[in-house]
């Protein structure tokens, strides 16, 4: 009984959260541009100092004619080949997968080769420490340094210590190519994966988005935790499943190690952890059960606990016995809760500016930033407006970035990609990312609308993972960046929801079917002009802004974003 009601509240938010992000995606977009003084003509006054997000009206009707022919394209390659479920061989399924994955690791090993991007920010901190670690430097550790202020990194630093010792100190190629490995086998094992949690699924339903989700590809290049944890987390799930297969204690407590190194190397990987204690404690079980899902729990926190106090051993040995305790947790989430330099909740220096003005005294740090969240959330609770346009700001600029971020974050560093990065070829780039954002969406909400009435416990693991990951970051500091690895988690949905969709599409008699869509479609597009709906879902913010950004673009033969979507109101 308390399974049911878990699940149906799980199910209601799922499906509002897909709902909301599907509609916000077909009519309205956000793009991340990067800029130094940009004056408009016309009145000569600063508009954007370095860092910006736009938000623009997106064309509805240019997302459904792609949708339809998209749709229309699988549903005759299913109807032509008859992969329609789990009736067709695993062993081809398998070999269709290695071959897609294959062909990813590929495309990485291009966008690696042609960028030959040098990382920077943190992830050049990170990579740099480890070599200075490893040459007995401990400077960082000082007051008021990297290390000293953010000592969650230090999981992540002994990563790339080891792989230092293994490949040397700044080996950014070969730590890329790592990440590439990284990246193909997160998706062939979780492929596999998803096959068991979603029924009928074919893996090479999920692999295919592995070329298919270009942004995430890119991501090779990005020397962190996210890569590497990630892999980590779906290991850790894949032998979850294996225990509920055959009731083996042993690939409980291999998943218990998995998900807490997972942590250890980035802590926001806690999100997993929890998803996954809360799939294991409402499985349908026998007393047995029960004691193995509490033992799991009490495993992985062990686990952690003990790498942990390990590091810190460490850290306190090479730095004559002080363990830094750093910016405070809840320093993120005050400058979640401000306006950014980006958008609302994106970093603005809050964190560190605290940290510092308190003397690099946690304790004080700790206070002022909860006194900082106490006034942010007075001043919501005052002005509720505010706060609507202030969270439909912050979530359009995470979840409905169609590039998230990548783009981005290789400008000026992306060696032969350049064209892509901020040539023209960034127009087509973009284009296709905003479309197929829609269908991540969009096919992952059919599938959780029409495939999920049976109940089945083994399917709300994904969605716990996403709904955790967005709750989150509702508010934690915002990125595109962090909200990656919960968007790989809708992709089964999504390769489940073409499978179904290309399946109505052949049936016959399937008129009521396709006319509840056509009714709901039309519905949305009506209201889509009134005042309520452009302020939550078509943001439309920076019409202005943004024509005065393109034609500096334009003038400069470059090009940041469709030209559809420039000219739109």
């Amino acid at each position: 009984m308390i399974r049911k009601v878990v699940f149906g509240i799980i199910w209601w938010c799922m499906a509002l959260n897909l709902g909301y992000l599907f509609i916000a995606s077909i009519f309205s977009t956000s793009c991340l541009g990067s800029v130094e003084n940009m004056f408009a003509a016309d009145a000569g006054t600063l508009l954007v100092n370095s860092e910006h997000t736009f938000y623009i009206r997106d064309h509805w009707w240019g997302h459904l004619i792609v949708f339809v022919v998209f749709t229309a394209i699988v549903s005759l390659y299913h109807k032509a080949f008859g992969i329609t479920g789990r009736e067709k061989k695993h062993n081809r399924d398998t070999k269709q997968s290695a071959l897609v994955l294959s062909i990813a690791f590929v495309l990485m090993l291009l966008i690696i080769t042609l960028c030959d991007f040098y990382p920077k920010t943190d992830q050049k901190h990170i990579m740099e420490l480890a070599g200075e670690f490893l040459h007995h430097n401990y400077s960082s550790l000082n007051a008021g340094e990297y290390l000293d202020k953010f000592p969650q990194q230090y999981g992540i630093l002994f990563f790339y210590m080891a792989l230092s010792r293994i490949f040397g100190c700044n080996n950014y190629i070969a730590f890329e190519i790592v990440n590439a490995v990284l990246i193909a086998l997160t998706y062939w094992v979780f492929s596999g994966t998803a096959s068991k949690l979603i029924p009928d699924l074919p893996a090479i339903n999920t692999a295919i988005w592995s070329i298919i989700f270009i942004p995430y590809l890119f991501y090779s290049l990005l020397i962190y935790g996210t890569v590497v944890g990630l892999f980590l987390s779906c290991c850790s799930i894949a032998l979850i499943c294996r225990y509920v297969e055959n009731n083996h204690l042993v690939f409980l407590i291999a998943s218990a190690l998995f998900i807490a190194i997972a942590v250890v190397l980035k802590s926001n990987y806690s999100i997993f952890f929890i998803a996954e204690a809360i799939y294991l404690l409402f499985l349908p079980r026998s007393s047995k059960k029960i004691v193995h899902g509490i033992s799991w729990c009490a495993c992985t926190i062990l686990v952690l606990v003990s790498i942990t106090a390990g590091i810190h051993q460490y850290i306190k040995v090479v730095n004559d016995g002080i363990l830094p305790s750093g910016v405070p947790k809840v320093a993120w989430i005050a400058m979640g809760l401000q306006d950014g330099k980006n958008a609302p909740g994106w970093y603005n220096g809050f964190n560190t500016a605290v940290y510092e003005n308190s003397n690099y005294d946690t304790g004080v740090a700790e206070e002022a930033s909860r006194k900082s969240i106490q006034k942010s959330l007075r001043n919501f609770s005052i002005n509720k407006t505010d706060f609507i346009t202030f969270m439909a700001k912050k979530i359009q600029s995470q979840w409905n970035n169609p590039t998230f971020q990548v783009l981005w974050e290789l400008e000026g560093e992306a060696g032969h990609m350049d064209w892509l990065v901020t040539g023209r070829g960034r127009f087509f780039f973009t284009e296709y990312c905003n479309f197929i954002l829609s269908f991540v969406y969009g096919f992952a909400l059919y599938y959780w609308l029409t495939e999920t009435k049976t109940k089945n416990w083994s399917e709300i693991l994904c969605p716990l993972f996403f709904l955790g990951g967005f709750t989150f970051h509702l508010f934690w500091e915002a990125q595109c960046l962090y909200a990656m690895p919960y968007m790989i988690m809708l992709l089964p949905m999504s390769g489940k929801g073409i499978q179904r969709y290309s399946q109505k599409l052949t049936q016959r008699r399937n008129y009521l079917h396709m006319g509840t869509i056509c009714v709901t479609v039309a519905m949305v597009v009506l209201i889509s002009y009134t005042k309520p709906f452009q302020k939550i879902f078509a943001r439309n913010d920076d019409d202005h802004l943004f024509n005065t950004y393109s034609q500096n673009i334009v003038n400069s033969d470059k090009m940041c974003f469709p030209q559809s979507v420039r000219n739109s109101k």
